[in-house]
C-alpha cells in the first residue's frame, strides 16, 4: 500500500485546481497535503481529524468527506474539505453583483423616466402656451413638430386647427367687407329711386324690392 502513496503528488496537482483542501492521512498521520498557502499546523490538524460532515479549522467552516485512498492496502484515507465560508462568500459576491446591476438598471430607468417626463412636460407646456396665444387671437403661432408619439400628432392637429382658423378669419373679413360694400351700393341705388312724387291730377304709388341686397332695376316717373 505504501508504494502507491508517492503517486499522491500527481493527484495533488490535479486537486489544486479545485476549491477543495486535500489531505492524505496514513495511520492518522498526514503524509501529503494540498492546502492553502501559509496554512497553520492547527488548521491542518483540524482537517486531518475530520471524519466527515462540517468542521472548523482556524475559524473557517468546511464540509468534509473522508474516503479510503484508492488502491492503497494500508490504512490510508483521503480527506476532501470544501470551504463553506468561501462558497457563501462567492454566493454573496454574485448576489451583491446582481443587486448592483439591478440598482444601476433601476437608476438608469429612473433617469430615463425623469428625462422623458421632462421632455413631455416641456412639450405639454408649449402646447398650453400655444393654446393661450391662439385664444388671444394670434393665429400665426405654430408648434414645432418632432417625433412620432401622441404629442406629435396633437401638435400637428393644433397647427392644422390654427391654419383653418386663420383661413376662416380671412373669409369672414372678406365677407364683412363685401356686405359693407353691398350696403353702400343699396343706399346708392335706393337714392336714385324717386321719392314723394307729386303730379297734379295723378295719384302715384310705387315700390321696388330687389331679389338681392342690390338689384339692377330702377324706375322713374
Amino acid at each position: 500500500g505504501t508504494r502507491s502513496i508517492p503517486d499522491f503528488a500527481h493527484r495533488l496537482a490535479t486537486r489544486r485546481r479545485t476549491t477543495a483542501e486535500t489531505l492524505l492521512v496514513l495511520d492518522d498521520k498526514v503524509v501529503g497535503k494540498a492546502v492553502k498557502d501559509h496554512a497553520s499546523a492547527s488548521y491542518v490538524a483540524a482537517l486531518a481529524a475530520a471524519r466527515g460532515g462540517e468542521v472548523k479549522a482556524d475559524g473557517e467552516r468546511f464540509l468534509t468527506r473522508r474516503i479510503r485512498y484508492p488502491g492503497a492496502s494500508a490504512n490510508a484515507d483521503l480527506i476532501l474539505a470544501y470551504s463553506l465560508d468561501a462558497s457563501l462568500a462567492r454566493h454573496r459576491l454574485v448576489r451583491g453583483t446582481l443587486s448592483l446591476i439591478g440598482l444601476v438598471t433601476l437608476a438608469s430607468g429612473l433617469i430615463g423616466a425623469v428625462a422623458m417626463a421632462g421632455g413631455l412636460s416641456n412639450r405639454v407646456e408649449l402646447l398650453t402656451k400655444a393654446a393661450g396665444t391662439l385664444a388671444k387671437g394670434d393665429l400665426s403661432f405654430r408648434v414645432g413638430v418632432t417625433g412620432h408619439d401622441e404629442l406629435t400628432e396633437l401638435a400637428k392637429s393644433f397647427n392644422t386647427m390654427a391654419e383653418q382658423l386663420a383661413l376662416a378669419r380671412q373669409s369672414m373679413v372678406a365677407k364683412e367687407k363685401l356686405e359693407r360694400e353691398m350696403e353702400i351700393a343699396q343706399r346708392i341705388q335706393t337714392a336714385l329711386v324717386p321719392r314723394d312724387v307729386a303730379i297734379p291730377g295723378f295719384a302715384i304709388a310705387a315700390t321696388m324690392q330687389a331679389a338681392e341686397q342690390v338689384g339692377g332695376d330702377y324706375y322713374d316717373i
